[in-house]
């Protein structure tokens, strides 16, 4: 889960998703450091091989 810091410093929703590396730098540009973690949370797998896809991708 990504948070975009200048977006909570203004009381808006934080960006969780970006669909380019260049939104993803534009949020971050005004910031020294960026920290992200990566830890991955365990879901149950779907049964349904469309919902699948939506939560492991192709």
């Amino acid at each position: 889960m990504l948070l975009c810091v200048g977006t909570v410093k203004n009381n808006l929703m934080p960006a969780r998703h970006f669909e380019t590396i260049e939104e993803f730098i534009e949020c971050f540009k005004n910031e020294g450091k960026v920290i992200l973690d990566p830890t991955e949370f365990k879901i149950q797998r779907p049964a349904d091989p469309e919902k699948q896809k939506e939560v492991f991708g192709v």
